[in-house]
C-alpha cells in the first residue's frame, strides 16, 4: 500500500510540475494558446501538487512548526504582487499553497480560529460554485452597467443559486445513494 501511495504521489507531483512547465513555456516563448488565456493545463498544477503532496505529507508533518503554513500562504500571495519576479506566480505559488493547505492542521491556534470564522467557512462551502461562475462574469465585466462590481455581484448570485438549487441537492441525493 505504501508503494502504491508513493507512486500515486509521484505521478501527481510530476503532473503538477509538468503543468508549471507548460505555463512557463507559454510565457518564456511568448506562445499564446488559441483560447487567449492560460487554461486548465496550467491551472491544474495547484490541484495536482496539493493532491500529490497530501499523499506524502505525513513524512514531513513532524518537522512543521505552527508558523510555517501561514508563512507559506503569505509568501504565495506575495508571488502575485508586482514586486515578485515574473515566474513566481507560476512556479513558487503552487508549491507554497500545496504546503500551506496540507499543513493547516499544524498551523497555530490563531490561524485555525481565523479560518473557522463563519464568513470564511461559508465561502469554503460555496467555493466550487464561485469557481465555476466567476470566469464567465469576469470575461463579460465590461458588458455590465457598473462594470466589475456588478459582474462580481451577479457572479455571487449565480453561484449561490447554483449551489443551493443544483449542487447541494445533487450532493445530498448522491450521498444518500452511494454510502
Amino acid at each position: 500500500m505504501a508503494l502504491a501511495r508513493t507512486r500515486a504521489a509521484l505521478a501527481l507531483l510530476l503532473g503538477g510540475l509538468a503543468c508549471i512547465l507548460i505555463g512557463l513555456l507559454y510565457v518564456k516563448f511568448d506562445v499564446i494558446p488559441p483560447w487567449k488565456n492560460l487554461g486548465t493545463e496550467v491551472a491544474a498544477s495547484h490541484l495536482l501538487l496539493s493532491a500529490g503532496y497530501r499523499l506524502v505529507r505525513h513524512r514531513f508533518s513532524h518537522r512543521v512548526t505552527p508558523w510555517m503554513p501561514a508563512f507559506a500562504f503569505v509568501a504565495a500571495v506575495l508571488c502575485y504582487s508586482g514586486a515578485a519576479p515574473w515566474w513566481a506566480a507560476s512556479l513558487l505559488s503552487p508549491l507554497l499553497l500545496a504546503f500551506a493547505v496540507n499543513h493547516l492542521s499544524e498551523s497555530g491556534a490563531l490561524c485555525q480560529r481565523m479560518l473557522s470564522l463563519p464568513v470564511l467557512t461559508h465561502f469554503g462551502v460555496w467555493s466550487y460554485s464561485l469557481y465555476l461562475w466567476q470566469q464567465p462574469f469576469y470575461l463579460a465585466k465590461t458588458s455590465f452597467p457598473g462594470g466589475a462590481v456588478t459582474a462580481f455581484v451577479c457572479a455571487m448570485v449565480a453561484a449561490l443559486v447554483s449551489y443551493y438549487f443544483l449542487e447541494k441537492p445533487a450532493r445530498s441525493w448522491l450521498n444518500l445513494r452511494w454510502r
